[in-house]
């Protein structure tokens, strides 16, 4: 993470508590934490008001069910291009849905590169936000998940969204 004066932001979800590192115009990381906070949000973002609101309107449509797909500027400026165009691509999987490894090595045309998605996705600073996720072994199991709650939070994530994807409505 940048030396650059950060903001923290811990967002308690259905799933556990976030904590997102931000300034006035880039987010530069969400993880998942172990500890869960005495409150249902610790605020501390004097100088970073407008982004911090973004932050939390869209956390929680997430959470409500009625946002599926994150727009925040992301700082992934130091991560190598390999690792960029992953993340490009689980920004691609549609919310509820899951994708192998394989394929997402054949969508960046790396198709023999399964592991090193593997492996962006463990490196993937922005849970939730960039959804490795929805990210699964070819056989359809889970796979892991490098978060803090490793793959029994990934399987409540999936699921989370299947129970939250939008309804069909026939005319």
């Amino acid at each position: 993470m940048s030396q650059r004066n950060l903001s923290t932001l811990t967002i308690e979800s259905p799933l556990g508590s976030l904590e997102i590192h931000f300034d006035s115009d880039f987010v530069y990381e969400v993880r998942w934490i172990k500890e869960k906070k005495t409150t249902a949000s610790v605020i501390r973002y004097s100088h970073h008001e407008s982004l911090a609101e973004e932050i939390i309107r869209q956390f929680n449509g997430y959470w409500k069910g009625s946002l599926f797909y994150f727009n925040l500027p992301l700082n992934i400026s130091k991560a190598p291009p390999f690792y960029r165009q992953v993340w490009s691509a689980l920004c691609d999987i549609p919310y509820g849905n899951t994708v192998s490894y394989r394929d997402i090595a054949r969508k960046v045309g790396k198709p023999e590169a399964a592991r090193a998605v593997g492996n962006a996705c463990a490196a993937n600073p922005f849970a939730v936000v960039i959804p490795c996720h929805r990210v699964v072994k070819s056989n359809g199991s889970p796979g892991k998940y490098s978060a803090t709650g490793g793959t029994e939070l990934k399987k409540k994530l999936i699921l989370f969204e299947k129970r939250h994807l939008p309804k069909k409505h026939s005319i």
